[in-house]
């Protein structure tokens, strides 16, 4: 959900910033189902020889990232639909009391299959802190509050009086089914689990948000993204650490591929990475109409 603009605002740039928002939304619920049907799925196989259970492998990276103090990744991801390249640095920092501080820093550009990225790149940092989701303009000593990014959340878990989790855990995950193999990944050994969703499974998924008040406001209109219908993660085998991730959809076109080239668990960030500066103008979007006058009033 931490993908926003800042350079060179024009109009179609502005309408894939806000489709990756949403689009964020559904990888980041279904990355969840994949984390709630581990424990429930009697599908899961592995090949012959490996030593680990795909849910026992994501079992132990999902610990690892909870239990890390910082972890800080540098990454590559390619979008088909709208042909994007995205390098992003994300830092994260898991703190004593429970919560967690998030920064992103990213370069979109764009390229037809096979060439090399042209045009206008779109540069971005966004935040998630304690005092929820911004969007900061560096060159402009400019933060913009997302509250509708934050109501967003808390109405699609009001909408059923659950949270997201339990909403999708009770979307009987034992639909599921996890395959495991061995793979290298930038030099490094890793294992690449895949989640392969049922027909039937992923038809729940789409009526839940379909039937979400919160994200049909959000929409607008809007055709809703694709859900993912199988996730393909690549996680370090020494260190259990996730290197990589592929969505696909029901047709198995790929929506998404993110590659890692360099992950660093347990360095120390300074409080300054997910503070906004006091410097700073701030401004408030209560909607995602408020944040594209904003930005309309940006210019590099």
């Amino acid at each position: 959900m931490k993908k926003f603009e800042h350079t060179k605002l024009v109009s179609g740039a502005r309408k894939a910033i806000r489709l990756t928002v949403s689009v964020g939304i559904f990888l980041s619920a279904l990355f969840t189902l994949t984390q709630g049907a581990v424990a429930q799925s009697t599908a899961s196989t592995a090949t012959s020889g490996q030593e680990m259970a795909p849910k026992d492998i994501l079992k132990k990276a999902k610990d690892v990232a909870s239990n890390a103090s910082t972890i800080v990744r540098h990454s590559k991801t390619v979008t088909a639909k709208n042909h994007s390249i995205t390098d992003t640095t994300h830092y994260l920092r898991n703190n004593p009391d429970g919560t967690m501080d998030e920064r992103v820093e990213t370069t979109m550009a764009f390229a037809a299959p096979g060439q090399a990225p042209s045009g206008a790149t779109i540069q971005t940092v966004s935040l998630n802190n304690e005092q929820g989701h911004w969007l900061v303009i560096d060159s402009k000593k400019l933060a913009i509050q997302l509250k509708f990014i934050d109501t967003l959340v808390k109405n699609v878990n009001n909408d059923t009086g659950k949270a997201t989790s339990d909403i999708i855990g009770g979307l009987d995950p034992s639909q599921c089914d996890f395959t495991v193999k061995n793979t290298n990944v930038n030099s490094i050994d890793c294992y690449e689990v895949t989640a392969t969703v049922s027909d039937k499974l992923h038809g729940q998924i789409v009526d839940m948000f379909k039937s979400s008040a919160a994200m049909n406001a959000f929409l607008k209109g809007r055709a809703m993204p694709e859900v993912p219908a199988k996730i393909v993660i690549f996680i370090q085998k020494n260190t259990f650490l996730v290197y990589g991730q592929d969505t696909y959809t029901q047709s198995g076109d790929q929506i998404q591929s993110t590659r890692h080239d360099s992950v660093i668990n347990g360095s120390p960030l300074a409080d300054t990475l997910f503070k906004i500066p006091e410097s700073y103008d701030i401004k408030v979007a209560e909607n995602p109409s408020d944040l594209a006058s904003l930005l309309r009033g940006v210019k590099q």
